[in-house]
C-alpha cells in the first residue's frame, strides 16, 4: 500500500516522493499525473492552492505578469510563504485596475488599451471610454479628462460624437463659431469655392451674367442662352422677352436680346434662337412671337415667309383643289362628289342632286354624271347613285 501511494496523483497535484503537493497560487494543474504545475498566463490568475485552471482578470483590469513557480520568500516571523503579486495571496486576485486614459473591454487582458482619439477615460478600472460630444474633438490617444475634448475651430465641424478630427466646411458653406455641428450654407445668389471658410463674408455674390439659384453653391453658373443677369448676386437669370432671342452663354445685359427678323418668331420667353415661320404662315414684322396663318383657299409651301403675297390661291388649271383650313402648306384635291372651277376655294362645290361624281380633283361641273334609269341621288355631292327602293321607279335619266 505504501508503494502504491507513492505513485498516486490526481488533478491539481503533482507527485513529490510518496505524496502529491498542491499547486501554489499563481499556478495550476489541469490534468492528473503532472510532474509540475504550470504558471497562470498574463491576464489570468489563481488565488488558491491546488487550482485546476486560472481565472481571467475581470473587465476594467489587467495583469501583465505570469504566475510564479514558488514563493518569493518566507516570512521569518511566521514561517509563511510570501507570494509574488502574480501569484497573489490566497483569496485575493492580483489584477490591477486600468489607469486613467485606458480601458479593458474584455476579460483576461495583460495590458489595458489606450482610449482612442475622440474619447477619454477619467476613472480607473474603466471597461469603455467616454466619447467626446458632437462639435468637439480629441486628437490624442490615452486622454483622461473631459477637458481634453476641444471645440472644433471655426471653419470646421463634426456632427458625430467620438471624433478625433474635425472636418473642414465644404465649398459653398462656412462656420463662424467654434464647436459647430454643421456648416452654414451660403445664401442663393452667392458662391464659395474654397474649403474651411469661417465667415459669411466668404460667400461672394455672383458676378454679372451668372447666378446661383440654390443655397450652398460652390460656383455660380453662367446664364443659359436666351437669358441674362444684369446685376450681381442674381438668384436667377432674366428671360429675354417673347419675340427676341439670345444665343450666347453668360450674358449680362438685356441688350443681347435681339428682336427676331421678318419671317421669324420667338414664341416663348428665354428663346436662344428665333425660328422660321412654318409652311402655311408668314410674318411681315420683326420682333414677333407668332406667325400669321395664310387664309383658307390659299397655301404656302416653304418656311420663313415674310410676305402675305406668298400665300397662293389654290389652283384649278389642272385639277380642282381646296384649302379648308388656315395655314395650309399645300392644297388638297377636291374629294369625289365635288368640283372647283375657280381658284382660291376653301371648299370644293358639291355636284347637284340627281347626279354623282367618282373622280377626285374635278375642276368642272360638267364632270357630274346624271343618275341612270332606276337610280337616284337625293343629296348634293353624291359619289354614287342609289337604286330606287321597292315600290318606286326612276323613269328617265
Amino acid at each position: 500500500m505504501a508503494l502504491a501511494a507513492a505513485f498516486e496523483s490526481s488533478g491539481g497535484r503533482v507527485a513529490a516522493n510518496l505524496s502529491c503537493t498542491a499547486c501554489l497560487p499563481g499556478t495550476f494543474g489541469a490534468t492528473g499525473g503532472a510532474s509540475e504545475c504550470l504558471p497562470c498566463a498574463m491576464g489570468t490568475f489563481s488565488d488558491a492552492a491546488g487550482a485546476l485552471s486560472c481565472r481571467a482578470c475581470p473587465v476594467g483590469t489587467h495583469l501583465n505578469i505570469s504566475g510564479m513557480w514558488a514563493p518569493e520568500s518566507i516570512d521569518t516571523s511566521s514561517g509563511d510563504p510570501v507570494y509574488s503579486k502574480a501569484m497573489a495571496a490566497p483569496g485575493k486576485h492580483p489584477c490591477e485596475e486600468c489607469p486613467l486614459g485606458s480601458f479593458a473591454p474584455t476579460e483576461g487582458l495583460d495590458n489595458c488599451l489606450l482610449c482612442p482619439p475622440g474619447s477619454f477615460s477619467n476613472l480607473t478600472g474603466s471597461f469603455k471610454c467616454i466619447e467626446c460630444e458632437a462639435g468637439l474633438y480629441q486628437p490624442l490617444t490615452g486622454a483622461s479628462n473631459v477637458t481634453d475634448c476641444e471645440p472644433c475651430p471655426t471653419g470646421t465641424f463634426t456632427d458625430s460624437p467620438g471624433t478625433g478630427t474635425c472636418m473642414q466646411c465644404s465649398p459653398g458653406t462656412y462656420s463662424e463659431f467654434e464647436g459647430a455641428l454643421q456648416c452654414t450654407q451660403c445664401p442663393p445668389g452667392t458662391a464659395l469655392r474654397s474649403y474651411g471658410a469661417n465667415t459669411t463674408d466668404s460667400c461672394v455674390p455672383c458676378s454679372l451674367g451668372t447666378y446661383a439659384s440654390d443655397a450652398g453653391t460652390a460656383e455660380c453658373r453662367p446664364c443659359e442662352p436666351g437669358t441674362y443677369a444684369a446685376s450681381e448676386g442674381s438668384e436667377a437669370c432674366t428671360a429675354c422677352p417673347k419675340g427676341t432671342a439670345n444665343p450666347f452663354v453668360g450674358s449680362n445685359s438685356s441688350d443681347v436680346c435681339v428682336p427676331c427678323g421678318v419671317g421669324q418668331i420667338a414664341a416663348e420667353p428665354g428663346t436662344p434662337q428665333c425660328r422660321n415661320c412654318s409652311a402655311g404662315s408668314y410674318q411681315e414684322n420683326p420682333g414677333r412671337s407668332e406667325c400669321v396663318l395664310c387664309p383658307t383657299g390659299t397655301f404656302l409651301p416653304f418656311t420663313g415667309s415674310f410676305d402675305r403675297a406668298d400665300c397662293t390661291e389654290c389652283d384649278v388649271s389642272v385639277i380642282g383643289t381646296q384649302a379648308p383650313n388656315r395655314g395650309s402648306a399645300e392644297c388638297e384635291p377636291c374629294p369625289a362628289g365635288t368640283f372647283a372651277e375657280e381658284p382660291g376655294r376653301a371648299l370644293c362645290t358639291p355636284i347637284p342632286k340627281g347626279a354623282y361624281l367618282t373622280r377626285v380633283g374635278s375642276n368642272s361641273s360638267a364632270d357630274a354624271i346624271p343618275c341612270g334609269i332606276g337610280t337616284f341621288a337625293s343629296e348634293r355631292g353624291a359619289q354614287k347613285c342609289e337604286p330606287c327602293p321597292s315600290g318606286t321607279y326612276g323613269p328617265e335619266e
